[in-house]
Parts: C-alpha cells; sequence; structure tokens
C-alpha cells in the first residue's frame, strides 16, 4: 500500500508521496554531499502520514473516470503531471485529492468546499461519493449538454459513457 504524506505547514498542506519530495542540499555541511527532503511547494521539512485509507473498486473506477476526463482538450483535473484522484477513509469519508493544489479535500460534507471554472465539473465531483459509498452511478450529461460546448469529441463521450461507474453504461 502506498503511504500519503502530508506538509505540516498549515498554509501549505501539500500531500503527496515520498518520491514526491524535493531534495535539496543541506547547507550545515556545504562540504559532504547531504540532501533534505522537503516540500516541493513550501520548502518544509516537517511531515505526517495520511494513514486510514482503504482500497475500493468504486473508488479506482472514480479514479479512471478523472484519468479518462484529463484527456479533454482543457485538462480538467490535471496540472503539469498531478492528476487530481480520491480516496475513501476507514470511517466512509470521500477525499478528493486536488492537483492544483495539492490538498485533500473531504467531499462527503454538502457545502462549497472549491470552485471549477465549470459548474459541470463541480457537478460530477458532488456525484463522487454518492457512487463510492452507495453505488449511485454518476451522471455525466451535463457534461456533454447541448446548450453549452464543452468541448468533449464524440470519441471521449464514447470512452466516459462505457466506464461502470458511469450512469447508463
Amino acid at each position: 500500500m502506498v503511504e500519503l504524506i502530508e506538509c505540516c505547514s498549515k498554509k501549505c498542506k501539500w500531500t503527496g508521496l515520498q518520491d514526491e519530495l524535493k531534495k535539496i542540499r543541506d547547507q550545515e555541511f556545504p562540504e559532504v554531499e547531504v540532501f533534505d527532503r522537503v516540500c516541493p511547494k513550501c520548502l518544509g521539512k516537517e511531515f505526517y502520514a495520511l494513514n486510514g485509507f482503504v482500497e475500493s473498486e468504486k473508488v479506482d473506477q472514480v479514479n479512471k473516470l478523472i484519468q479518462v476526463l484529463t484527456k479533454h482538450r482543457d485538462k480538467p483535473f490535471l496540472r503539469n503531471k498531478d492528476v487530481a484522484h480520491v480516496r475513501l477513509t476507514e470511517k466512509n469519508q470521500v477525499y478528493f485529492f486536488d492537483e492544483t493544489t495539492r490538498r485533500k479535500i473531504c467531499i462527503s460534507r454538502k457545502g462549497r468546499w472549491f470552485a471549477f471554472s465549470s459548474g459541470a465539473l463541480s457537478k460530477l465531483v458532488e456525484q463522487f461519493p454518492a457512487y463510492i459509498k452507495n453505488g449511485k452511478a454518476i451522471n455525466v450529461d451535463a457534461l456533454f449538454s447541448k446548450e453549452r460546448d464543452h468541448g468533449f469529441t464524440e470519441a471521449l463521450q464514447k470512452e466516459i459513457k462505457s466506464l461502470p461507474c458511469v450512469l447508463g453504461s
């Protein structure tokens, strides 16, 4: 199991893997090649483990949907090589790991937790907990509405609609 870590800085709260930490030369020992592993966002040196996440086939299916959506021309859920993803805790809470801020956001609770450039994407993410917890299929029709062109090609629409977590697949 991959162990996620989170930066202890209250302003940063970057989340990621140990392998993603930045290596910088330790100034305390300039004559020797010694490196510190620091947060790639704020250069902080303190982290804590994010334990308590469980494996789930439904979580994997939602993450697959997110991966497929990154093929869109606007690359939603993708920044540089970071892709957003969701995780489920032992306490049945669903967290969205934002690709831009690298923060974990509890999406199990209703309310305004962050903004997207598109209301359709926000409505899509709001459906993730219901699918993961209760199996309620995700409705993607708002992404393909005729009133507003979101730029999904026919091939991409077909690929999205073929996923097991999507309504009507």
